[in-house]
């Protein structure tokens, strides 16, 4: 499948209200050095932090457009992590492949080094932290320093899943931009830019579950084989027919220990487990959808709907909890997949 990353997507689609906002701050002399970027993972902050900074960064005068043809040198040059003007704070895989847990203090320090040197030209500079959520406190604490005294003609632009900690003196130093997830119609728009392998099955109930959220459901068909979901609704079928599910040979299959991209994937995981349990909650109760003859409605209905609500809640936190403690990885999976077929 291809999977467009942010960096390289042309089109941005949707959030005009995020748009006509940024700009009219941008004419009138009044855009904030820091704006956090903040909203459901997966819809389209980091695509839009992208056309922010190009725009800024080719800024000569004028309005400011957040429209850049791709054959464009400085739309190739950000794409390739080769323009002097954007900083970039993102994980990274090491020499060995390995992908870190969090953003370290060093990270921090080298915006710090990148906002100190004079911009070539007089232009703006922009740097870009993809996402907070993964900030280590020390690095939180250095990039707040930044963010105290931001030279002239810069912008930060902090992506927020709302998944993690934010300190409340990095918020309050930043304006803060509201992200909702796409429409319908939206969201189709960008699922027919990416060629996912999926099966029809699968697309069908990601599309719903990850709904607004094209990214989430592009990332789960690049991360994962195509018989992920699949397997996983087998576990499903597994309590409906036998009471109960041996998640052992799912995990075998899609979270083999010795993977290098193991990391993404539990990220990405513990993400979609929760977003999928609160939409066949959802689904169950207001019975917006006739799915009744679904083993997930059977297994909803297995339980009074406080436990199942208390269970999402706490999935939440065991996801934040396991990686900020950095749980062993497959015991911190079997918990969750316990808790939630197995009532264990």
């Amino acid at each position: 499948m291809t999977l467009c990353p942010s960096r390289l997507t042309p089109t941005l689609v949707g959030h005009q209200a995020q748009r006509s906002w940024l700009q009219d701050a941008f004419a009138r002399g009044r855009l904030p050095h820091g704006l956090l970027l903040e909203g459901p993972k997966g819809i389209g902050k980091a695509t839009f932090a992208y056309h922010v900074a190009r725009g800024l960064l080719a800024h000569t005068g004028g309005p400011l457009s957040l429209e850049m043809e791709a054959s464009n040198p400085l739309f190739r040059r950000v794409g390739a992590g080769a323009e002097a003007g954007l900083f970039v704070m993102e994980r990274k895989a090491d020499r060995d492949g390995k992908m870190p847990r969090d953003l370290s203090i060093e990270t921090s320090r080298a915006l710090k080094t990148f906002f100190s040197r004079t911009s070539l030209e007089g232009g703006w500079r922009v740097g870009i932290i993809d996402s907070v959520d993964e900030l280590t406190p020390q690095a939180a604490q250095a990039l707040l320093k930044v963010l105290e005294e931001p030279p002239e003609k810069c912008l930060i632009l902090l992506i927020h899943h709302g998944t993690g900690h934010l300190l409340a003196t990095l918020k309050s130093r930043c304006q803060t931009l509201l992200f909702s997830p796409l429409n319908e119609d939206e969201t189709r728009l960008v699922l027919a830019q990416q060629n996912l392998s999926l099966t029809q099955n699968a697309a069908q109930d990601l599309s719903l579950i990850l709904g607004g959220s094209p990214g989430l459901l592009g990332a789960v068909a690049s991360l994962f084989n195509v018989s992920f979901y699949d397997d996983f609704q087998k576990l499903v079928r597994g309590v409906a027919e036998k009471g109960r599910a041996d998640v052992t040979p799912f995990l075998d299959a899609h979270f083999p220990t010795k993977s290098d991209d193991l990391a993404m994937k539990v990220d990405l995981f513990s993400v979609f487990l929760p977003a999928w349990l609160r939409f066949w909650l959802v689904t169950s109760y207001e019975k917006t959808r006739d799915f009744s003859q679904r083993p997930e409605s059977h297994l909803i209905a297995s339980r009074p709907a406080p436990e199942w609500t208390h269970l999402w809640q706490g999935l939440i936190s065991h996801f934040q909890e396991a990686k900020r403690l950095s749980f062993d990885t497959r015991h911190g999976l079997i918990l969750a997949l316990e808790r939630v077929f197995n009532g264990a």
